[in-house]
């Protein structure tokens, strides 16, 4: 295995002296080529577009070739390097936005859809149109009693809580998706970007005190409880980390331990109390 590893970081290292110091030679853009599409080592794979688009970012070539793999392929592992990679050496060419924008838009492949819409928030954010269109991906996108979302919605939504935690009205907007987006995921993750990013906020301990009394997801199946699941389960976390000696917090969960109308939270919920209230 030592050696295998070792004849891997050899591969990779003649790859990157291959891009640098031949990269003038036709040939070595169609070996490469070939050597992506036919390498059975992914980090090869990764490191050859990387060292591609480092050392030919000049070329006309490379962007349509790296775009080309893109489409063709259906690796994560290999796509959000490759979408990565086109973000960052090519971010000053307006056509790069657009292309990008479309995949996030109409891609077939949920990956190419989820990497793009990093990428444009990563690379663009600073445009108050990128803020609009991510938010209108997450509303847009949901229809009446959808119980699970799209992976790349989820991605929007992580986008801007990231790009834009410190504008006020994404607090606003977020609490609004975890009160009224038909999707119990877009609910459950706007309710966990709020305990990562607001967690502080003088606001958060009363909403997520709404959430618990509000929220009307009930898990399906008796498969092991996962809070993660439940926005209810989440947002009574969230408070036991923010507040765990808090009175209002054991009496929520006591609460919760007796009435609520998912079996499986109820069971949670009086786990929790028996470790930080026995009495």
């Amino acid at each position: 295995r030592v050696c295998d590893d070792l004849h891997e970081g050899v591969r990779q290292e003649a790859v990157r002296a291959i891009s640098q110091y031949w990269n003038d030679d036709p040939e070595t853009l169609y070996w490469l080529g070939e050597r992506v599409q036919i390498d059975e080592n992914l980090d090869v794979r990764r490191a050859i577009v990387w060292e591609i688009a480092r050392y030919r970012n000049d070329s006309p070539d490379t962007l349509p070739l790296i775009k080309k793999w893109v489409l063709s392929d259906r690796n994560p592992d290999f796509l959000f390097p490759a979408v990565a990679t086109i973000a960052r050496y090519w971010k000053d060419d307006l056509n790069t936005f657009l292309w990008l924008k479309e995949q996030a838009e109409s891609s077939q492949s949920p990956e190419v859809r989820s990497f793009s819409i990093w990428a444009i928030a990563e690379y663009w954010h600073d445009s108050l149109d990128t803020l609009q269109w991510l938010k209108e991906l997450v509303e847009s996108n949901q229809q009446p009693n959808v119980r699970v979302s799209a992976e790349w919605v989820l991605w929007a939504l992580w986008a801007i809580a990231r790009h834009w935690k410190n504008d006020p009205s994404i607090l606003l907007w977020l609490k609004g998706q975890a009160r009224s987006n038909n999707s119990f995921d877009v609910q459950l993750e706007s309710v966990k970007a709020i305990i990562e990013y607001w967690k502080n906020e003088s606001s958060t301990f009363d909403f997520l005190c709404e959430v618990i009394n509000q929220n009307s997801f009930i898990q399906i199946g008796k498969e092991d409880f996962e809070y993660e699941k439940s926005p209810r389960c989440l947002a009574l976390k969230g408070l036991l980390e923010i507040a765990p000696d808090d009175q209002r917090v054991i009496d929520l969960l006591r609460d919760r331990a007796a009435n609520d109308p998912d079996d499986l939270l109820r069971q949670w919920a009086t786990e929790q109390l028996t470790k930080i209230a026995p009495q």
